[in-house]
């Protein structure tokens, strides 16, 4: 299956603006900073089984980024640059309420990002839902 340029960068500039986190694996984050990071540090190599390990919703970052995984080499290359230009992450500030929280993400192109958290069995996962 041959995703079309537009489709896949799209499903990237989509998936960056429901949530996104910072480094791989499902790790022991403790707070919603921590699984930002991994989840964001996940996303950069398009590591579908860290990200799905903090995510709210497993099964749909699984079928959004499996189609990912399926786009040819040069789609592949502009995802990786649109990470490529935020330059990473030079700063959270985080909010929580309850067993939400936000992360205000701040990168390194000056931009920033707010990503929803929420606590499901006793962990903060990435907010995911479309």
């Amino acid at each position: 299956m041959k995703l079309t340029k537009s489709l896949t960068i799209s499903l990237v500039l989509v998936i960056g603006l429901v949530a996104v986190g910072c480094k791989g694996g499902g790790g022991s984050a403790s707070t919603p900073s921590d699984v930002y990071k991994q989840f964001y540090a996940a996303m950069e190599k398009m590591d579908v089984k860290g990200m799905s390990a903090l995510s709210s919703d497993p099964a749909t970052v699984e079928a959004l980024f499996g189609l990912m995984a399926l786009a040819d080499e040069e789609t592949k290359k502009k995802g990786k640059e649109e990470f490529a230009k935020k330059g990473g992450i030079v700063k959270t500030e985080e909010t929580i309420t309850g067993d939400t929280a936000t992360v205000k993400a701040t990168y390194k192109d000056g931009t920033s990002e707010d990503y929803p958290l929420i606590k499901k069995d006793g962990k903060w996962k990435v907010k995911f839902e479309l």
